[in-house]
């Protein structure tokens, strides 16, 4: 009796634990690559992978989309792997937007987004 008891108990604790999330979301930034052309604009989406990867997902506004896996140098930098000319990604500390980078410096900043998406959003 006692065995059943347990097990019982055990089950009730698991469903009634929150699963842990597969993924965390760092943020969301719009990104405006060519102002007068907005079929280029992008969201960028910077999550850390349930196996603790960092990972930049970019939807473009014409619908396609791709991953970069990135590479945590500390201070809020991250370095997209195996890029041949450095691109970087940088959270402003005190604006929460992004910084584009390669090894020349700032490219762009791209805008914080909300966390949840909203339609037509950076379109």
């Amino acid at each position: 009796m006692k065995k059943i008891y347990a097990t019982v108990l055990v089950a009730a604790a698991l469903i009634a634990t929150p699963a842990m999330p597969s993924e965390i979301t760092l943020g969301r930034w719009c990104d405006r690559m060519l102002p007068n052309l907005p079929r280029y604009n992008r969201t960028i989406e910077i999550v850390i992978s349930e196996a603790h990867t960092p990972i930049a997902r970019n939807s473009f506004a014409d619908g396609s989309t791709n991953e970069q896996i990135l590479e945590e140098l500390g201070g809020d930098l991250y370095a997209v792997s195996e890029s041949p000319s450095g691109d970087r990604y940088r959270v402003v500390a005190s604006s929460g937007d992004l910084q584009l980078l390669d090894g020349d410096g700032i490219i762009r900043t791209a805008g914080r987004l909300e966390n949840t998406l909203r339609d037509g959003e950076c379109r």
